[in-house]
């Protein structure tokens, strides 16, 4: 009889052939002689039983005499209750003749419970039938247990009635041990709380603000609490996120809003990819299959070994899955450290890439693409295995050092798994075209996000899933996934890590910044479970590396492997594993070292030594931001739009060196994507509407249409604010019925409604209202309407300028002498000569290349210095969307979009070449000043007239 036999009891008939396949190797053989005792009553119980070979006979020590319960034979087992409850032994067990059990302890089958909950609520499913079955059993025959079960169960109700020294010893125990743990826990917490109480006095005494102050309070009381066990992770999470939220640092939406960010959705997909994966056994199958070929020499062994944990990670998207197949071949800690060490090699292969991934601010991502990660991931590995290999010989390890495998277990678990099916063989192929597709991203211009979940509903529509599937997963890690990445962009908005390492580090190179993110990640690993490490690490050793031009993707991989193949553990540090986790740690630091000037060769790293985020104003020019300036669609627009950005970055030039910094603008033309960009983006211009922004980065608009996730500052004028100039000028003219016609558009249909309530309350009488139209017809018939209703004058908004060039065009056509007012900003359109007309026609635009403000004719004359030409709008507004930025950035002492966005919340006026900006409200235009150009014949007049202010 072999180790097989315990598939048929019934102790185990509910499990899958996966769980029995991690089950088998759990099992050890023992052997007892005749007579021998396998455990006595009154034991606490701590193994399950199996008989491969002999007899056990069940009794119970009565006044000095042997009573026996049941005499087990072959196939049978006994000590199933005790292993799951962990309840005291109500029998005894001898052998009877010479036995062979399988025996599986209680710590074991416990990990595996924790690491499997499909196991966890099988077995609760089995404890529930089995003390039903003995109920049943006592009520039929309550003089005679039919079952050790049945027995063990009733001996343990008997057991307050049955003293025993060592139930009395465990019983003291129990009554006195907790008591001095709670007090002690409870001194921990105490002394947590004061420390991050004294901490938060000595920042606001030493004049640290409100924010930094909450924020580092808040991080090291959390980081203590966790570092000495006395609150689990998602705790401390949770609770970060509420003090933060009720103390005003951040507001609950920005803390929600993460969860329905693509990096944690994705990173949900693929652990549930992977837990349907898993479960078809493809991977066990592989490694299995593998281990019976492998070869004897240890150092070849282990690098076999090493390969295929790496192909693992294309299979089975999770590297505690990744650890759990590799452990039916060898020890726990064994395989964790195997499936672990080059987790960082895909971006996809484990939940802390992609969490790392989102520690990055959006604007500094470039939405890196799978070849990118693997391109630069490359290096790393390859250095990794040198180091490895070379750790390896010095040691001297010899075969007897290869972690020991029985090829017969492994042989008796293939048999378990069965024969290859075909959910394995969808399984595979989903995975392989998953694969392909991350490859083939970039080139199809689709999103890996949209890859994942494409393989995700694959797998649904192929293979199913279990209800085992979603409860293997651990949703307490996304959970706290989620709050972390929020917290980091709180943390971000304060500046408090960049502020304090910078001031130590300001002259260092980017190469210290990434050595010291690796380090600071690896030391917090040994205190705090991987998300928190990387989480301190990131936000600050991590900036400081993405502010000195380091390749986000070069900032990933490094957490992530700093995070690695380590088991957080304080008391591993004084034991003797500890010296191996310090060695790995050196391992790993030396191949970062060596990988570094490969990745400064690819660019990824820059060679020379940059300036740390914080800066004093005499280093400004230090300061280098690049921007995308999205074009307008037409190509005459797009062309002064760049010229005006162009002069304005001469002009940043010309300033005095160390006021202005340097600007880098990366030209996108309408409707096509962004362009890669080596360096991360601290804001966007924009004069047409893209399909999405990259990250949330602060946009600066010139056209009321674009529109944003986050802020975006608008340069053109409001329809409101064209509404109340346009009646301004209506009253100084004593107009009193008025026509509306109106672009079919949002900030159309705002300003007729605006207009319209307005001069009703003001006594006009607003005599038709009409929505632009294309029919040259109905055109005509308007105008002809118009003049039957008495109307003294026609309002025309258009921010094209397209409308009302049709419009005025048709008037001219008809000889209509009905007065018309078109508020457009970009009419006459790009210079264009003013259709010549029978009536008059009032333009009022917000940019006048002849008004006699010093910003404007400064501008103008420029710009014709430049190109000899007269600036139209899309120049002048080009030129101050720049110009703003530019102070904008000089003001921050930095290129980080955060510190932008918030130099721009306090700007409350500006000047710029088109007019007088004002921020303090909604909108922008408030003090619009109104110009008219009047053609009677056909030719200019200038007219400038005070606008409603």
């Amino acid at each position: 009889m072999d180790k097989l036999t315990f598939l048929d009891i019934p102790l185990f008939q509910d499990l899958d052939r996966v769980h029995k396949a991690t089950l088998l190797p759990e099992f050890t053989q023992r052997s007892f002689h005749r007579g021998e005792i396998l455990f006595e009553e009154g034991e606490f119980g701590d193994c399950l039983y199996i008989i491969m070979q002999g007899s056990v006979r069940i009794f119970l020590q009565e006044d000095g005499k042997e009573r026996t319960l049941a005499l087990l034979k072959e196939k049978e087992y006994f000590g199933e209750m005790a292993l799951l409850t962990g309840d005291p032994r109500s029998a005894s067990a001898k052998a009877e003749e010479d036995v062979v059990v399988l025996h599986l302890s209680k710590e074991q089958f416990d990990r595996l419970l924790l690491t499997h909950n499909a196991l966890a609520v099988q077995f609760a499913g089995i404890l529930a039938r089995r003390l039903a079955a003995v109920n049943r059993q006592q009520e039929q025959t309550p003089s005679l247990p039919s079952s050790p079960a049945h027995q063990e169960a009733a001996a343990t109700r008997k057991e307050s009635q049955l003293p025993r020294k060592s139930t009395v010893l465990l019983e003291t125990q129990k009554q006195g041990t907790p008591s001095a743990f709670s007090m002690l826990k409870l001194m921990l917490w105490l002394g947590t709380l004061l420390v991050g109480t004294a901490l938060y006095g000595g920042l606001l005494y030493f004049h640290i603000p409100y924010h930094v102050s909450v924020i580092a309070t808040v991080l090291c009381t959390g980081f203590l609490l966790v570092a000495l066990r006395l609150t689990s992770l998602i705790m401390m999470a949770v609770t970060m996120s509420v003090v933060t939220v009720c103390l005003g640092i951040t507001s609950p939406n920005e803390v929600l809003s993460t969860f329905s960010e693509p990096p944690i959705i994705t990173a949900l997909a693929l652990a549930l990819i992977a837990q349907i994966v898993f479960q078809t056994g493809i991977l066990q199958r592989i490694v299995l299959i593998l281990a019976s070929k492998l070869p004897e020499p240890a150092f070849l062994y282990i690098a076999l070994v090493r390969f295929a944990a790496v192909l693992a990670a294309l299979i089975v998207p999770s590297s505690r899955l990744r650890s759990e197949a590799f452990g039916l071949l060898l020890a726990k800690e064994r395989s964790d450290s195997l499936a672990a060490s080059y987790t960082f090699l895909f971006m996809t292969s484990s939940a802390i890439c992609l969490f790392t991934l989102a520690l990055i601010p959006e604007t500094q991502q470039h939405d890196p693409s799978f070849a990118i990660w693997l391109r630069a991931a490359l290096p790393l590995a390859l250095a990794f295995a040198l180091v490895q290999g070379l750790a390896f010989l010095v040691r001297k390890r010899t075969v007897q050092e290869q972690p020991a495998f029985n090829r017969q277990l492994i042989q008796n678990q293939l048999d378990v798994i069965g024969p290859w099916t075909s959910r394995e063989t969808i399984a595979l192929s989903l995975m392989v075209l998953m694969t392909a597709g991350f490859f083939a991203a970039p080139y199809l211009n689709i999103s890996i996000f949209w890859i994942v979940m494409a393989a995700c509903i694959a797998l649904f529509a192929l293979i199913g899933s279990t209800p085992e599937a979603a409860r293997e997963l651990r949703y307490s890690s996304f959970i706290v996934f989620g709050l972390f990445v929020s917290m980091a962009g709180t943390m971000r908005k304060t500046g408090w890590g960049e502020a304090i390492i910078a001031s130590f580090m300001s002259n260092a190179s980017p190469f210290w910044y990434v050595i010291g993110l690796f380090i600071s990640i690896y030391v917090f690993r040994q205190f705090v479970p991987a998300m928190l490490a990387v989480l301190l690490g990131m936000v600050s050793f991590g900036s400081l590396a993405l502010a000195a031009g380091v390749h986000p993707v070069v900032v990933a991989l490094t957490a992530v492997m700093a995070s690695s193949h380590i088991s957080s553990s304080i008391a591993s540090l004084w034991e003797q594993r500890g010296r191996d986790i310090w060695r790995n740690g050196a391992i790993a630091c030396v191949a970062l070292i060596i990988t570094l000037p490969v990745w400064q060769m690819m660019q990824l790293v820059p060679q020379e030594k940059r300036v740390a985020p914080v800066l004093s104003s005499a280093s400004i020019q230090q300061i280098h931001a690049v921007f995308p300036a999205y074009l307008p669609a037409d190509k005459t627009a797009a062309q002064s739009f760049q010229r005006g950005i162009e002069l304005a970055l001469q002009v940043t030039k010309r300033t005095k060196a160390n006021e202005t910094p340097s600007l880098q603008p990366l030209y996108i033309e309408s409707g096509k994507h962004i362009p890669t960009s080596e360096q991360p983006f601290s804001f966007a211009i924009a004069a047409s509407m893209p399909d999405s922004f990259p990250g949330t980065l602060p946009v600066v608009a010139t056209d009321h249409r674009v529109q944003s996730q986050t802020e975006v500052i608008s340069l053109s004028i409001q329809p409101e604010a064209y509404a109340r100039s346009t009646l301004a000028f209506l009253q100084r003219n004593g107009h009193k019925n008025i026509a509306i016609y109106y672009e079919e558009s949002a900030a159309g249909r705002q300003f007729a409604s605006t207009l319209e309530k307005m001069a009703e309350q003001n006594g006009m009488i607003v005599t038709d209202r009409m929505v632009s139209t294309a029919s040259h017809s109905l055109l005509g018939q308007t105008l002809h309407k118009w003049t039957l209703l008495q109307t003294d004058i026609g309002i025309v908004f258009d921010s094209t300028g397209e409308s009302a060039a049709r419009f005025v065009s048709e008037a001219q056509s008809a000889r209509s002498t009905l007065p018309l007012v078109v508020a457009s900003d970009s009419f006459p359109n790009r210079g264009a000569t003013l259709p010549h007309s029978a009536a008059t026609v009032y333009v009022m635009p917000d940019y006048d290349p002849f008004a006699q403000r010093t910003p404007t004719r400064a501008f103008v004359e420029q710009y014709q210095k430049a190109y000899g030409v007269l600036p139209d709008r899309f120049a002048a507004i080009g030129y101050d969307a720049c110009m703003l930025m530019a102070h904008a950035v000089s003001e921050a002492k930095s290129s980080d979009p955060t510190r932008i966005r918030n130099v721009l919340r306090q700007i409350e006026r500006w000047e710029g070449a088109v007019r007088t900006y004002s921020f303090a409200t909604t909108s922008d235009a408030d003090s619009l000043t109104v110009k008219a150009w009047l053609q009677p014949d056909g030719g200019y007049r200038h007219v400038q007239e005070r606008g409603n202010e």
